[in-house]
């Protein structure tokens, strides 16, 4: 699979913690990280993947994960990474809310995600 450059990656990507993962097609095991793209808006493609410390991608279909994972820290780290979305976004509607509805969106939103992601592992 052919890599993408730094240069061709959107500056707005969002990347998450570090994990171990197999590679299916070779066995060995590599420390990757989970990038979710964005647009210039700030919306996530859904072309998700995962890049290695060395910049190699691969499609969650190429990896097998050796530890079962950790969905109370995705979920924190998911909604981290709203929180920071949401705060930086200045359209009238989010600069005009309160803290606590800004929290709930944040957390609504990581759990969706969490949802999404448990599914995928079911269809796997």
């Amino acid at each position: 699979m052919q890599t993408r450059s730094a240069a061709k990656r959107a500056k707005t990507d969002t990347k998450y913690t570090d994990m171990e993962a197999k590679v299916k097609a070779t066995g060995k095991i590599v420390d990757v990280e989970l990038v979710c793209p964005t647009d210039k808006c700030g919306c996530y493609t859904g072309d998700n993947f995962y890049l290695t410390v060395y910049g190699k991608e691969f499609k969650p279909n190429e990896l097998d994960f050796e530890d079962l994972i950790d969905f109370e820290e995705r979920r924190y780290e998911l909604a981290k990474a709203a929180m920071q979305e949401i705060l930086s976004n200045s359209d009238e509607i989010m600069v005009t809310m309160d803290t606590k509805s800004i929290s709930s969106l944040a957390v609504r939103t990581a759990d969706e995600m969490i949802k999404q992601l448990k599914e995928r592992e079911v269809k796997r």
